[in-house]
């Protein structure tokens, strides 16, 4: 009896890969928040502005009181209102709103990124395997998944949508896409400032690759007047409350330098152990501009030039569809071919060959590996109960007025949980806490970003109080309390330090947190 097998399609083979990025991938976004119960890392600032809008009855608010700081309310505010109205509404506190919404946003932003793809690239195969391969990918979680990620996962969501509305207009030629092009386009400007300089850039990139013709013009000129008109209630509201000010100040964090078109050469997956991912990306990147094809080159290029800040979250899209290109295209037909000429015989299917297969066996385990491992660590990177009762304790326990520096030896400017949630506990002034000076363009950003790691690197100073207080006489900073994270590096040679100053005096200790008080 003649025996049929039934062969999986490629498009088969692309649904299944989609199908194990939203199970897999859908996994991976909720296990931080299961695992902490609070936060990843930051969102203290957008915390506030959550209550803020709250508090004003869904008005736009003038000012976002936070950290002693009265700072223009002047930040993109669709995804404040969206917060704020899910927890009114359901009754769900805020903190629990900026625990959980940016894993949900973030799992429903991977069958936007399969759309976007199978539109792009032209294959249901390459759509699932970049699917796959982004929801995989350490940088699609690293700033997206954490408690700021309220507006960055959303910006970025809107942003794949964007995009996928400006390319169908561009290339199917059909105005009902404009309607579409211009809500998502207004939702990313209303909803994450960086996001906003990364969809221009890509829209006339879009327009560049897709649309050179009078339609396309016409189109993009309708998209971007309509996108305008959409966003003007809230932009003109700012303008006329605090004029350009606070925009001039935000782009002052952007961190251009002359440098940084060089951070294509740097790996920016993330990936802790084999970078396959990232060395996949650079050979689909050589295989496309060997096929003439420069959009994806492009868009790989592009926001590093843009905007450096935030580029590597934009270029995750580009860099995991160059990938796929290069599983599917290169590596997996030039395996295969190899067996085959073994064996002399002819290969027709993608995934038909033992070698493809134990290899596309080893990409996944190596894979899942990585991301367990990466989800582990970052799953330890949040404000612990001991650090909030010792805030409470501060809130409790302190003049109102006071002002702390607080020390954790972390030197990484927007990942010092402790000193991003502790205005929000202990309701006092934090001279290390970074949040809320973009929005002030009487305040120097750089200046105060060079003082706040400054604080923390003189914990490898010699003689570490000394260095705190030069600091502090410097930019005539008064502090009246030190809080000291021991658990961070270099703490112990401060925290001995102070104790054994007769000017300061240790108010209060626990396992991980110490407080003195500074006496004048």
């Amino acid at each position: 009896m003649l025996k049929t097998q039934n062969k999986l399609s490629n498009d088969d083979i692309g649904i299944l890969f989609f199908l194990a990025a939203l199970i897999f991938g859908g996994w991976f976004r909720i296990y931080p928040a299961l695992m902490t119960g609070f936060p990843i890392n930051d969102g203290g600032l957008f915390y506030k502005m959550i209550e803020a809008v709250q508090l004003s009855n869904f008005q736009l608010p003038v000012y976002v009181e936070y950290n002693g700081l009265q700072i223009p309310f002047a930040y993109p505010p669709l995804a404040f209102y969206l917060a704020g109205a899910i927890g009114k509404w359901l009754h769900i506190s805020t903190l629990s709103i900026v625990l959980w919404m940016p894993a949900i946003v973030l799992i429903l932003t991977l069958p936007c990124v399969f759309l976007l793809t199978r539109h792009l690239l032209n294959s249901t195969l390459k759509a699932g395997v970049t699917t796959f391969l982004y929801a995989l990918l350490p940088r699609t979680l690293t700033w997206l998944i954490m408690g700021g990620g309220i507006t960055r996962g959303l910006g970025q969501l809107f942003l794949i949508l964007a995009m996928l509305s400006i390319y169908l207009l561009f290339t199917k030629k059909q105005t009902k896409y404009i309607s579409s092009a211009i809500i998502f386009s207004a939702a990313v400007c209303l909803t994450h400032p960086e996001a906003s300089i990364h969809a221009i850039a890509i829209g006339l990139a879009l327009l560049v690759f897709y649309g050179r013709d009078r339609d396309g013009v016409r189109n993009a000129l309708i998209v971007g007047a309509g996108t305008l008109l959409v966003t003007a209630p809230w932009w003109s509201t700012v303008l006329h409350r605090f004029g350009i000010e606070p925009f001039l100040a935000a782009s002052q964090t952007g961190f251009h330098t002359p440098y940084s078109g060089f951070s294509i050469f740097f790996v920016i997956s993330e990936e802790p152990f084999n970078t396959i991912i990232a060395t996949l990306a650079v050979i689909g990147l050589f295989t496309q501009i060997a096929k003439r094809q420069f959009f994806l080159p492009a868009l790989f290029i592009m926001p590093s030039l843009v905007e450096p800040r935030s580029a590597p979250n934009i270029a995750v899209l580009p860099v995991t569809m160059l990938a796929a290109i290069c599983l599917i295209d290169v590596v997996l037909p030039g395996i295969a071919k190899l067996e085959a000429n073994l064996h002399d015989v002819k290969t027709n299917s993608i995934l038909q060959s033992l070698s493809e297969k134990l290899f596309l066996a080893y990409i996944t385990i190596a894979l899942l590996f990585g991301i367990i491992s990466f989800d582990t660590t970052l799953s330890q990177r949040y404000l612990p109960n001991e650090s909030r009762t010792a805030f409470q304790w501060v809130k409790t326990n302190t003049p109102q007025n006071t002002e702390f520096l607080v020390i954790t030896g972390d030197l990484s400017l927007f990942s010092d949980y402790a000193n991003e949630w502790f205005p929000v506990f202990a309701a006092r002034r934090s001279h290390t806490t970074i949040q809320g000076y973009e929005w002030i363009i009487e305040k120097n950003f750089q200046n105060q970003a060079g003082l706040v790691i400054g604080y923390q690197y003189c914990l490898q100073n010699e003689a570490p109080r000394a260095c705190i207080e030069a600091l502090a006489n410097k930019s005539n900073t008064k502090f009246d309390y030190v809080l000291i994270q021991r658990d961070g590096e270099f703490t112990d040679s401060l925290t001995l330090d102070l104790t054994l100053n007769k000017d300061y005096q240790s108010i209060y200790a626990s396992r991980n947190i110490v407080i003195f008080e500074r006496k004048h």
